[in-house]
């Protein structure tokens, strides 16, 4: 997996690459902004008190919280951004730098939703444990980098194994896959440089899905 983020980052700048990075750069900040204006509406929505002090305060707390909540759900929304532009990249690394095709036809439109919702619910499933000091860290990075990791490598390897087995490769690579998924949920969680992790994580795990040394069944 090393090898492969390594690869991932020299991979920026191949030709085609920039354009898709500006793309997610703008999908990243119109998703997070759709966000954070659908809490502010339900907020305006609602009145919570009858003192005016009281209502501003508790908004403001609201507020506050939707901003962290939106920090804290990104590789939520990182994916749901690789479901958009993953074909795209792949296409590019696949031409310029393997001079291959996908041979299969990748995983379809309503799989990936799936997984993406599954990973949206789990991750609410999971908010009670992140305000607890100590287990929040363990269990954001722990469920994240699982999730991450296993949804994007399905998408990409089902482009070259096919759906059925690419599940499998992604049980007996679960380690590496993960550590990907670590690296990739670290990145998302750095101011800035977050809104690069989609176009990264497409890379890592193409790279990784074509790696000599991937266990296949």
């Amino acid at each position: 997996m090393l090898s492969a983020i390594v690869k991932a980052f020299a991979s920026l700048g191949t030709p085609g690459i920039f354009r898709i990075i500006v793309l997610g750069f703008l999908s990243s900040i119109a998703l997070l902004v759709i966000f954070y204006m659908g809490v502010s509406y339900v907020l305006d929505a609602i009145r919570f008190f009858d003192v005016e002090w009281a209502e501003e305060l508790i908004d403001f707390i609201i507020r506050f919280g939707a901003i962290m909540l939106t920090w804290f759900l990104f590789p939520v929304i990182m994916v749901l951004i690789v479901s958009l532009f993953e074909e795209k990249t792949a296409k590019i690394v696949e031409t310029h730098e393997y001079d291959i095709e996908a041979n299969a036809e990748g995983l379809p439109l309503v799989d990936e939703l799936k997984l993406i919702l599954r990973n949206l619910f789990l991750n609410i499933l999971a908010l009670p444990l992140y305000f607890i000091p100590v287990v929040n860290i363990v269990a954001y990075y722990w469920l994240n980098a699982y999730l991450t990791g296993h949804i994007i490598f399905r998408m990409v390897g089902s482009r070259y194994y096919g759906v059925e087995n690419t599940k499998k490769i992604a049980r007996l690579n679960s380690f590496e896959i993960t550590g990907g998924g670590l690296f990739i949920v670290l990145l998302s969680n750095i101011p800035i440089i977050n809104l690069l992790a989609p176009v990264l994580a497409i890379l890592v795990m193409v790279h990784f899905a074509k790696n000599k040394y991937l266990r296949k069944p």
